[in-house]
Parts: C-alpha cells; structure tokens; sequence
C-alpha cells in the first residue's frame, strides 16, 4: 500500500499546484490536470425520460486505484473506490460511465452486487469493488504506474 500512499500525495501535490489555478482572482477555478481526471468515472443508471429518451443519470463518481497482486508478478489489480452511501443506492445493478480513447463516453454495465465495506468500522464511508476498465477506456488509475509529470 505504500505505493498507493505515495501516489496519492502525488496527486495532491498536482492539485495543489498553483499553475493549475485559474488565473481569475474572483472565480477561483482549479482545473485538475488530465492524469487526475483520468482517474475518475461517473456511477448512475440509465432511464428512460417521459419523452421516451435514455439518458444516463449520475448517482456519484468513483475513483480507479491499482495496487501490484500479491499472487502474480507484474500484474496489477484495478479497483474501483467510492463512498459507501453511493454504493448503497446503486446496488445491486448499475452503469459506469468513462471517456474513450476517441473523445466520447461510453458504458459498463455492472449487475449484482459486488461492493467490498469495512469489516469493523461501520461508519467508515467507502467502498470497493474489483473493476479494470475496457481498452477502449481512457482511463488511468490511482497506483504505482500512474504516470508522473
């Protein structure tokens, strides 16, 4: 977990980074840099609108954290990470929307229930299920490989 830690105070280094600030004093905008946006994903359901249309509705966003598998050399496991109360309204069945490498989003379904919570602390918001991305996502996740800047 340690190469998880690292990165993680990488990102917030990156977040922190004064030339990502906007440079309008009164608006105060950060935009977060690509290696960072690439970690996220949108979680909702799709449905159908009263004019018959399907649309994607966002519930809540997770974050992609990889960590090396203590069973196989060189091969990392990807996880998805969000709060609990998020996975609790999801369950059991529901959609992850990501970018794609050709600049449009696309979805995964994702049916039955398979969030991972604390085992002892019940107040502890988070959640965890076991989720790589397809190769048409373009996705980055929060570990070892995260690419530096």
């Amino acid at each position: 977990m340690q190469g998880c830690t690292l990165q993680a105070a990488y990102m917030i280094a990156i977040v922190e980074d004064p030339s990502f600030r906007s440079k309008d004093a009164a608006r105060q905008v950060m935009r977060l840099p690509d290696e960072v946006r690439k970690c996220v994903v949108f979680l909702g359901r799709r449905e159908i609108a009263a004019s018959g249309v399907t649309k994607f509705v966002p519930e809540g966003t997770g974050l992609l954290l990889s960590y090396p598998s203590p069973s196989f050399e060189n091969f990392e496991m990807t996880f998805l990470v969000t709060a609990k109360h998020v996975a609790r309204r999801l369950e059991p069945d529901f959609e992850i929307r990501f970018n794609t490498k050709a600049g449009k989003a696309d979805y995964a379904e994702v049916l039955g229930r398979q969030w991972f919570y604390h085992e002892t602390d019940k107040s502890a918001d988070v959640a965890v299920m076991l989720w790589a991305p397809p190769k048409l996502a373009d996705c980055l996740s929060v570990g070892p490989n995260l690419p530096q800047r």
